[in-house]
Formats: structure tokens, C-alpha cells, sequence
């Protein structure tokens, strides 16, 4: 049978595009053995009213004493779960497996089926980590793994990476659809039965999408990325499923020589130390999940003398940049048709809020008509086609971390009421034009 490597999609001959999910060249061969038919076998059902659970509203969780990480899960990891953490190579999956085993203290199997135990045990001291309750095994055999917990207890195992795993009886090669598929099924069954929580690192494919059928990401309980560019230290850890909590929540990191270090203070990173009043710069406060992040929004505009001028953007939609320059020439009569625009967000965080949209745009008009903004304010709101400034949710949230990075005024559509504490003057704004005349007085 030639299956998709993407989704698990079968078909008795190779294809060019998969019929599932539209991918192209996903298709390989593997061999599938005729089994005999197991016999009947009638489950017995309980009563819900039965079945035993732990006090109080929320399981117990194995904290790894990394906030950033406990922050992501919903306050760590829960026993019988099955989590997998994704990213590009480098990226530091590995590295931050291995802090997460060292913080639990809790008896942990770490399964290195890619790196020898030397390699693990080096970084392990390189990073200055307490290594006593950590157990480490060199074993590409998910059976031999599975029969080794069935014998004795560990409160977490770690798997580097289920892409090395080999079922005894299935004939494809690891790292295979039908390979990742049923290593992912018995750890899970190992996991429920014996109350072991499994953390798997998975490569990505060039898409950046787990590689191994996308079935497997629906057995799992909860589903991580580590994203960042190996260009720069950020690191960002999100969760695109959690059944035990919040998809919300984002985790920051900063690579180092010690290893992943969380950002307690993301301000200092994303804000520059700089405060007095400058050409082309304008800060904000994005919202990524239910965490509050100053940034500091950069822009530059020089004439060009092509046909063509150039519109590119760090950390920041390049086609939102389009439709800001389209409402800026339309409602605010600035055309900018003959400049470069360039724009930047500080520190490399990529920002999807809309809310940095009035930010950006005063950026760039400071950065047109030569004049500075207040270092103290920031720009708070999304703008519309319409020339309209509108508001954003969780306003207060983020008035709030504007008061406590200094910030004295805030332009925004909001009301005084919105804020409690009332240590932010509110200069409330509903379109560009009453943005762009309070700015220039």
C-alpha cells in the first residue's frame, strides 16, 4: 500500500498529490502482513458514578519548576498524558526536555534513541543540571521500552524522538506512517495503565508541521511547538492543543550557554532601554494568549526612484503593512507610493494582534514627516479599512502593564472607566484623523 506520510491517507497505487490533504509528494510504500482475525472479545462498561478521581477540580500535575513551561501545560504536566513537542532541529527540543526531567524530581526514563547516553549525560552537566532521579536508556525498540515500564515505575519518560521508534512486527522502516502510529498507540496504552506521563519530541517537516501521520496529533493529549529563529536566542513555546488547560498561554525562553532561560520581564526584551523621543518609533501592548507583551514598533520610509517601491516588515504581516498604506493615502491623504516602507518589530517577536496597528502606522508617519513621538505613550488599537480606530479586547490587562513599564498616556478607543487604577491618561481616538492632528499638536 503507498500511504501519505501527511495525513495516513491509503491507496493501492503512488500518487503525485494526496486526495485527503492536498499535499504533493507525501506518498511512500510500505507493506502491510495479512493478520488472523483475534477473537471476540465483549467489554464490560461502569457505571460513571464508579469510576474514581482525584479530589478537587483539577488533576495532579508534575511540576517542572520552569514557570514558563508549567505556564503553557496549565500548571505542568499531568500523569497518564501523553504531550509531544515539535520545532525544527536546533531549535532546542532536546535541551529543553531534559531541563523539564531534571525539575520535576520525580523518578524519569530518558529514552535517547538518536544521541548516545554520553552525549546526553555531557550536555546534562554543561547545563548544570540535577541528574539523580534521571535514568537514561539507548533503545530504539518501542516493545523493549513498553515491557521494561510494565515492570518497574517511572513518573515521566522521555522519548527523543518517536520518529527512531520500532514496533516489533510491522515491517516499515522507522520513522514511517504505520511506525509513529502504533509506537504513539502503545506508549499511550502503556501510559493510561501504568499512570506514566510521556513526553515525545517530533521532528517537523519543511512545512513546520510534526512529521508521521496527522492522526497522531489527535491521540495525544497535548500538542507543543518551540518556534524562534536559530538566528536569534528567542525561543517561544506555544501549545496548539491541551486537553488538561488553555491553548492561551505562551511560554518565552532565551537560549543561552546554560540552556533555555525564561523571560520573567518580557519588557526588557522587546523594548528597547533607549527613552528619549525618536524619529520613526512608537511602542504598544499586544496580547499573545492571555499574557500582555510590551513592543516597540520601528519604521523607516526613504524615497525610492523605482517603479516599484519596497514594503518589507520583521515580526509584522507585510500584507497588513499594504492595507495601512492604502488607508493612510485614502483617509489621511499621505501617499507613500514613492517611498521604501521598512518596519520592525523589536527583540524578533512576530505579532499577530491587530491591536499594534495604530502603532505601526504612527511609526511610519513619524518616520515620513521627521517628527518624534512621546516615549511615554503608547498606541493602542486596530485600524480599519474605514480609517476607524477600533477597540480591543482585555483592555485593562493591557493598560495595566503600560502603567507598570512607565507609560503615562495611552491613545486608544477606550474610556477612563476601562482603566481602574486611572494612573494612565486616556486620550480616547475613534479614527486616524483625530490620531494623527493630537500627535502633530
Amino acid at each position: 500500500m503507498y500511504v501519505c506520510r501527511n495525513c495516513g491517507y491509503r491507496s493501492i497505487k503512488w500518487l503525485g498529490r494526496c486526495p485527503s490533504c492536498g499535499q504533493w509528494d507525501t506518498f511512500i510504500l510500505e507493506s502491510e502482513e495479512s493478520t488472523s482475525r483475534s477473537p471476540e472479545r465483549v467489554p464490560r462498561p461502569r457505571r460513571m458514578m464508579d469510576v474514581a478521581v482525584e479530589a478537587g477540580s483539577s488533576p495532579r500535575r508534575l511540576k517542572s519548576g520552569i514557570d514558563e513551561w508549567d505556564r503553557v501545560l496549565g500548571g505542568g504536566i499531568v500523569p497518564t498524558s501523553m504531550v509531544i513537542l515539535g520545532g525544527d532541529p536546533g531549535i532546542g527540543k532536546s535541551t529543553m526536555a531534559l531541563q523539564v526531567s531534571a525539575g520535576i524530581h520525580a523518578p524519569v526514563l530518558y529514552v535517547s534513541a538518536e544521541e548516545a547516553p554520553a552525549q546526553v549525560a555531557r550536555r546534562a552537566r554543561r547545563l548544570g543540571l540535577r541528574v539523580d532521579d534521571i535514568h537514561i536508556l539507548a533503545e530504539h525498540s518501542a516493545d523493549a521500552i513498553a515491557n521494561l515500564l510494565r515492570r518497574e515505575h517511572y513518573s515521566l519518560v522521555v522519548v527523543d524522538s518517536i520518529q527512531m521508534m520500532k514496533v516489533e512486527g510491522n515491517p516499515s522502516y522507522p520513522g514511517s506512517v504505520s511506525q509513529v502510529r502504533d509506537a504513539t498507540l502503545l506508549f499511550q496504552e502503556v501510559a493510561r495503565s501504568r499512570n506514566i506521563a510521556f513526553l515525545i519530541i517530533g521532528h517537523v517537516t519543511k512545512s513546520g508541521e510534526i512529521a508521521g501521520p496527522r492522526a497522531m496529533e489527535h491521540m495525544v493529549d497535548v500538542v507543543l511547538y518551540l518556534e524562534g529563529d536559530r538566528k536569534t536566542d528567542l525561543r517561544i513555546l506555544r501549545a496548539y492543543k491541551n486537553r488538561y488547560g488553555s491553548t492561551d498561554e505562551i511560554g518565552l525562553f532565551v537560549m543561552k550557554e546554560t540552556g533555555l532561560q525564561p523571560i520573567e520581564d518580557p519588557h526588557r526584551l522587546f523594548v528597547s532601554p533607549e527613552r528619549g523621543p525618536r524619529v520613526g518609533v512608537a511602542r504598544s501592548v499586544v496580547m499573545e494568549g492571555r499574557r500582555t507583551i510590551p513592543v516597540e514598533v520601528q519604521a523607516l520610509a526613504v524615497r525610492t526612484y523605482y517603479a516599484s517601491p519596497m514594503r518589507n516588515t520583521t515580526g509584522y504581516d507585510v500584507r497588513r503593512l499594504n492595507m495601512l498604506l492604502a488607508v493612510l493615502e485614502k483617509h489621511a491623504r499621505i501617499r507613500l507610493r514613492n517611498y521604501d516602507i521598512f518596519v520592525n518589530i523589536v527583540g524578533g517577536l512576530k505579532v499577530s494582534d491587530w491591536a499594534v496597528d495604530s502603532a505601526v502606522l504612527m511609526a511610519i508617519v513619524s518616520a515620513f514627516r521627521g517628527f518624534p513621538l512621546d516615549p511615554e505613550a503608547v498606541f493602542i488599537g486596530e485600524v480599519g479599512l474605514t480609517g476607524d480606530v477600533l477597540p480591543v479586547p482585555s483592555m485593562d490587562l493591557r493598560l495595566r502593564e503600560a502603567e507598570r513599564i512607565g507609560v503615562r498616556t495611552a491613545y486608544a478607543n477606550a474610556e477612563e472607566s476601562d482603566f481602574e487604577k486611572g494612573g494612565i491618561k486616556i486620550l480616547k481616538i475613534t479614527n486616524i484623523g483625530e490620531l494623527l492632528s493630537v500627535c502633530l499638536e
